[in-house]
C-alpha cells in the first residue's frame, strides 16, 4: 500500500466521497485516496468493508464501487452536545420499552399460570367424574329388558320413582 496518507485519513476520505456519490469510479478514488495501483485500492476497499466501515460491492469490469452504506468518520464537536441529548433520549425510550416489555412478560406468565390451574383442576373433575362414573357402573349395572318385539318402553312407578321395563 501507498504510504503517502494513512488508513483513518483514507477512510475518513472514503466517507466523505461515499456522502456524496453513491458510485465512485476508481479513478476518483485512486485520485483522492493517493492509491498508486488499483491492486492497492481494492485491498483498501474490501479491508474497509470487511471490518464494517463501508458496505458496498467493488466492480473491477466497470472500474467502479457502488456504496451501499458508510460510517461516518468525524463528528463536529459543537454537535457533540446535541449528539449525547440524542443517544439519552434513546436510552430513556430504550428502558421504557423494557420497562414495558417486563410487565408485559409479567402479566404473560401470571395468566399463564392461571390458566394452568384452571386446566389442571378442570382434568381432576374430569378423573374424578370418570372414576365416579366407573365406579356406579360397576355397582350399580344398568336394567334393560328386550323382547323380539325390542325394547320396551318404561313405565313409571308413582310411589318409587322407578321405571320399570
Amino acid at each position: 500500500m501507498s504510504a503517502s496518507i494513512d488508513t483513518p485519513t483514507r477512510r475518513a476520505t472514503l466517507s466523505s466521497l461515499a456522502a456524496d456519490s453513491s458510485v465512485l469510479p476508481y479513478s476518483v478514488l485512486r485520485e483522492n485516496l493517493k492509491f498508486a495501483t488499483e491492486d492497492e485500492l481494492e485491498s483498501f476497499l474490501i479491508a474497509a468493508v470487511y471490518d464494517g466501515y463501508i458496505k458496498g460491492e467493488i466492480d473491477p469490469q466497470n472500474q467502479q464501487f457502488y456504496v451501499h452504506d458508510f460510517a461516518v468518520g468525524k463528528v463536529d464537536p459543537a454537535q457533540l452536545p446535541e449528539v449525547a441529548n440524542t443517544l439519552a433520549q434513546w436510552i430513556e425510550r430504550a428502558e421504557q420499552l423494557i420497562t414495558k416489555m417486563e410487565a408485559n412478560i409479567d402479566d404473560s406468565d401470571r395468566k399463564l399460570f392461571e390458566r394452568m390451574n384452571c386446566e389442571r383442576a378442570v382434568e381432576e373433575a374430569i378423573i374424578t367424574n370418570r372414576d365416579a362414573a366407573r365406579t356406579a357402573e360397576v355397582s350399580d349395572p344398568p336394567k334393560v329388558s328386550a323382547s323380539v318385539d325390542g325394547p320396551k318402553e318404561p313405565k313409571r312407578l308413582r310411589s318409587r320413582g322407578w321405571f320399570k321395563f
